[in-house]
């Protein structure tokens, strides 16, 4: 059953941002198809399963503080783009601005492909990079 305009974007949103202020993965561990796939901004970058994506992500550094979020929700896809000073502490390359677009199906993620930049994201939304 398909949910309404914009469930999906609450989901990504609170899990998403539960990872980042506490570290923990619980939220998008309920939301992800165990057959996801993540694809990262990097050559080689890839997960596909459920436990890779969440083993991934638990080896973030955590409580990540987010300063500033954007997200929009277009048919079964979900962008968020979050940023904070703490992003690319660790990897100058991943300084700045994340994105990540979640494709659902159902009320679950299928698809997850991280880019490098939040117009990269948007055009996978099919749409401008103004919001």
């Amino acid at each position: 059953m398909a949910g309404r305009i914009g469930d999906n974007l609450g989901r990504i949103l609170f899990a998403w941002t539960e990872l980042f202020r506490t570290g923990t993965t619980d939220g998008l561990k309920a939301i992800l198809d165990e057959t996801v796939v993540w694809e990262g901004p990097f050559r080689g970058e890839m997960c596909h399963n459920r436990d890779e994506v969440l083993g991934m992500l638990g080896r973030m550094p955590g409580s990540l503080r987010i300063t500033r979020i954007e997200a929009e929700e277009r048919g079964d896809v979900v962008v968020v783009t979050v940023d904070g000073p703490d992003f690319g502490v660790d990897d100058p390359r991943r300084a700045g601005p994340r994105s990540i677009v979640f494709t659902f199906q159902g009320d679950r993620v299928t698809r997850m492909k991280s880019t490098k930049n939040r117009a990269a994201a948007r055009r996978l939304l099919g749409g401008s990079d103004g919001l």
